[in-house]
């Protein structure tokens, strides 16, 4: 194995180490004792579910919903699209070069994931309106929760699933880059998770990217 393709191994191991990690304490960031950026959020979506419940606001959860449902189909929509792009400017190049194919095949496994996260993302926003009309009692018996913080952890879940389908896409960035320069790749890489991170443990709720 050459010098370039040692380089190129250890970035992508880089890469993977990245990804992991920054799921990883992602799933923590909300069940952590201190404040942090993703808990305020959490905390800011149960209030807003409980005030719409003592409201009785139907139609103000049903346009929100719509709304989120809409820019997900738009997202969906450009994955798809995307693949055929991915998949027609990359195998046919491939010429026996192995980190070409790794880059191609890392995209689309990322393109897939960011795919199921919105599939996911849909369903549990199109379930929410059916528990708003669910009897509270009915949630107490079966789901052993009120019903707020029912309609809350759904969610909480449904902005978990956008937001990694985000995140992988963010992802497919640094493996662009690769195919110009393996060191932008790594540093990118870095930004990014970094970028995760802070958005995550940060002590502020913020409009987030991520």
């Amino acid at each position: 194995m050459s010098n370039p393709e040692v380089i190129d191994g250890l970035a992508y191991i880089i890469f993977i180490i990245a990804v992991a990690v920054t799921i990883y304490f992602r799933e923590r960031a909300r069940k952590m004792g201190s404040t942090t950026g993703k808990r305020i959020r959490s905390i800011y979506r149960k209030a807003w579910v409980e005030a719409i419940i003592k409201k009785g606001d139907q139609p103000d959860l049903i346009n929100t919903i719509r709304n989120n449902i809409t820019v997900s189909v738009a997202l969906l929509s450009a994955i798809i699209i995307s693949f055929g792009f991915v998949i027609n400017a990359g195998f046919i190049k491939v010429d026996g070069d192995f980190f070409h194919l790794v880059r191609i095949v890392s995209i689309i496994s990322l393109l897939g994931y960011s795919l199921f996260m919105i599939l996911l993302e849909i369903r549990t926003l199109t379930y929410i309106p059916i528990v708003s009309q669910v009897p509270e009692s009915l949630i107490k018996k079966y789901d052993h929760i009120d019903k707020a913080s029912y309609m809350a952890k759904l969610l909480h879940e449904s902005y978990d699933y956008f937001s990694n389908s985000i995140r992988s896409l963010f992802y497919i960035a640094p493996l662009m880059i690769w195919f110009y320069n393996v060191y932008l790749f790594i540093v990118l890489t870095l930004i990014i998770s970094y970028a995760m991170h802070s958005e995550d443990f940060g002590t502020k709720s913020g409009i987030t990217t991520f």
